[in-house]
């Protein structure tokens, strides 16, 4: 197996050659090391080394590079190398967890930084060289798609809830059927878990499951387990993202996580849903935004429909709105209105107040009233009166 392209950064190397002057480790370690072995492409190196926090500064500082203390508290060190900006952590090892918060000890032993770890394939660490250290078996895992907990699925769960919903979200990104059964069942034991974190951990891993290629699998063991009712307010309808995966396969759309989830939930019940995650989840302003037109959009069955809505909306909105419509109503010609929604610019409606307060109109409910009947009249002309035809010159 070659090494992996980010290995030979000559930042990356420096800092290994500089942790080894100082008679310390270091390794790249768990997502960036999982997908070379996968043969995918990383956005992130993350490092792992037996030097403490303070001399990862320190070292820092001598090379010239920004160093940022984002996790000292729990080893970490964000240093901005010429390349990248990546985490380097210290070896750590549990003392105490009480399934949100961990507090942790430095060791020098990688056998005990990587127990502490969730799955087997994430639990890979890469010299220098590009030498993988392999303590769980998370090669063989990672190459099968077997999303495995390191040791008893029940402990490390407990140590962290958020594990529960790693476990489907790997489970969708990098997991293989069957599912590992010890998994489920500590999942299915321990999804109280879930109540006890916060919306924004919850939101982050749900965002990136939905996002997957294909989540029906992973999203079929969550609603057996009830997890849609405590994630979502509401059972979920797994059958009903088939139909989602298609559309996006057929039209080439990318895979947008509320459309996904919107889609699990019958038509009925999407506002409630809606309103639990953007509360629970505590969803940014803009995603509340997008949640609140997606259960109650204008009606789009039309091209003039669509125009209107691409008016007033968002190009991204309207065909997020389409695809779920389509969902609802099979009869919509979503080849027709999809490429609409894509390439329709909208034109702006050639007249203001201002036009009609010169003559004579004075501001108020007449003003408004006359505005909205001159571009009741455009619309009406598919958008081709001019200013002056609409003014009557």
């Amino acid at each position: 197996m070659t090494t992996p392209l980010w290995l030979d950064e000559p930042g990356l190397q420096q800092l290994f050659a500089m942790l080894q002057q100082r008679a310390a480790q270091g390794w790249a370690v768990g997502g960036c090391v999982r997908d070379h072995v996968l043969g995918r492409r990383s956005q992130d190196v993350d490092v792992a080394t037996s030097l403490v926090p303070p001399m990862v500064m320190d070292l820092a500082q001598q090379c010239g590079w920004k160093a940022i203390p984002t996790g000292v508290a729990f080893g970490t060190v964000t240093l901005v190398l010429p390349e990248r900006t990546l985490e380097v952590t210290t070896l750590r090892r549990d003392l105490s967890t009480d399934g949100r918060h961990a507090e942790v000890a430095y060791t020098t032993r990688l056998e005990e930084d990587a127990a502490r770890r969730d799955f087997t394939m994430n639990a890979l660490y890469m010299d220098a060289t590009g030498a993988i250290t392999d303590l769980h078996g998370g090669v063989a895992d990672a190459q099968a798609g077997r999303v495995r907990f390191i040791g008893d699925a029940h402990a490390r769960i407990r140590e962290d809830g958020l594990r529960l919903l790693r476990f489907f979200r790997f489970l969708a990104t990098h997991g293989t059927p069957p599912a590992d059964e010890q998994a489920l069942l500590a999942c299915a034991a321990m999804r109280h878990m879930l109540e006890g974190l916060s919306g924004e951990r919850i939101q982050q891993e749900m965002k990136k499951l939905l996002q997957a290629p294909d989540p029906s699998y992973a999203l079929t063991h969550m609603g057996v387990m009830a997890l849609g009712e405590l994630l979502s307010g509401q059972a979920w309808q797994v059958s009903r993202m088939e139909p989602i995966l298609q559309q996006e396969i057929e039209h080439k759309l990318p895979a947008q996580p509320w459309v996904r989830l919107l889609a699990l939930v019958l038509p009925g019940q999407r506002i409630a849903s809606a309103q639990h995650v953007c509360e629970r989840w505590r969803l940014s302003r803009a995603d509340t935004q997008l949640l609140e037109f997606l259960t109650a959009p204008p009606s789009l069955k039309n091209a003039t429909d669509v125009k209107e809505a691409l008016r007033h909306f968002s190009r991204a909105w309207v065909q997020q709105a389409l695809q779920l419509q389509a969902l609802n109503d099979p009869e919509t010609p979503l080849r027709s209105l999809l490429p609409l929604a894509r390439s329709w610019e909208p034109p702006v409606f050639p007249i203001r107040a201002a036009d009609l307060m010169e003559r004579g109109l004075s501001p108020g409910r007449e003003l408004g009233d006359a505005l909205r009947s001159l571009e009741a009249r455009w619309v009406q002309s598919e958008y081709r009166l001019s200013r002056e035809e609409l003014l009557g010159y």
